[in-house]
């Protein structure tokens, strides 16, 4: 059974205006989850008793898959190659077959009640451990470094469901309003240097390709500008996604939801209609979120390698290859 660990929300966070990013389909039933209540306070639900499957020690490769935007989290991640990935609004869960090494990630763009670092880790923790009707031993605070932004980590020791697990746990601020915090643990019931042998490893590749998308640092250098003023702000020199009527529109939304201001600021984007041109036929999307709203064209019955419009950046580089 898999031991699935889905974080909630510490504090109110604003809700998007722009399209949900898609639920992945096939992943496996989460075992244990927590939902905030009305004072922030993570409370957890539906917990039923994970298995302690024997599971065969591997060395992972920890090749990534290409990233993943999560909008309301504020940050992009890779996921590892062969691990299922669920992502629910803000935050992430990446977990193996087996349901025996669990990551969870939640981002914030938000916080309200103005919590330390400390704060929101301990919030999270206690959440996950009460209801998993366990307890753990949070090892001394040592830095650790996700996107440049220097944060905090804790090894952690306890018990979930009657398991002994270990991990880790880390806690990041680019800055005042936005944190991340993140869990990766392992059960080590049957195999006790799995944390050691597969977990931690594949928790650090994880953290390691982790951007933020919305810190005072602006987008990232993977981001590729376009040099010519025109490109997606003319019919004549539209932004190509490809993908044709099928396809299409997971693509166009998959370039729009990488798409930041210039300085870093979050967007909000709506698909005004469409129209045809020459050959083709172009989807028109406004683009709010600047101080004043502009207009863009998208061709998704051809391809060129997308790029960010002048004016404009992006979270990383467009993930959309050649369909």
């Amino acid at each position: 059974m898999l031991l699935l660990v889905s974080l909630a929300a510490c504090g109110s966070q604003p809700t998007p205006t722009v399209t949900a990013t898609p639920t992945p389909t096939d992943t496996p039933s989460p075992t244990f989850t927590f939902t905030p209540t009305a004072t922030d306070t993570p409370v957890p639900t539906n917990t039923p008793k994970p298995a302690d499957t024997p599971t065969p020690t591997i060395e992972p490769t920890l090749a990534l898959e290409d990233a993943r935007l999560v909008g309301e989290g504020g940050f992009s991640f890779r996921p590892p190659t062969g691990y299922d990935v669920d992502i629910q609004g803000a935050q992430v869960g990446v977990f193996d077959k087996a349901g025996t090494i669990i990551i969870s990630i939640y981002g914030a763009t938000s916080n309200p009640q103005n919590k330390t670092p400390e704060e929101i880790a301990d919030e999270f923790l206690a959440g996950v451990f009460k209801k998993g009707e366990g307890e753990y031993q949070k090892g001394i605070s040592y830095p650790v470094t996700v996107d440049g932004v220097e944060g905090l980590a804790y090894d952690l020791t306890g018990t979930l469901f009657g398991s002994p697990v270990r991990g880790q746990a880390i806690i990041i601020m680019p800055n005042d309003q936005q944190y991340l915090f993140g869990l990766g643990v392992a059960n080590t019931g049957q195999d006790k240097n799995r944390w050691e042998n597969e977990g931690d490893k594949t928790f650090t590749a994880l953290m390691d390709s982790i951007t933020f998308s919305t810190s005072s640092r602006g987008a990232t250098g993977d981001c590729v500008i376009a040099t010519d003023s025109t490109y997606g702000y003319t019919m004549e020199n539209p932004i190509k996604v490809g993908g044709d009527a099928f396809d299409g529109p997971p693509r166009e939304r998959a370039y729009l939801d990488n798409l930041l201001g210039p300085n870093g600021e979050q967007i909000t984007y709506v698909r005004t209609g469409s129209t045809p041109f020459e050959e083709t036929i172009l989807d028109v999307f406004e683009i709010s979120g600047l101080g004043q709203t502009i207009t863009l064209y998208i061709d998704e019955y051809a391809y060129t390698e997308p790029q960010a419009p002048s004016g404009l950046t992006c979270v990383v580089a467009f993930p959309l290859s050649r369909p």
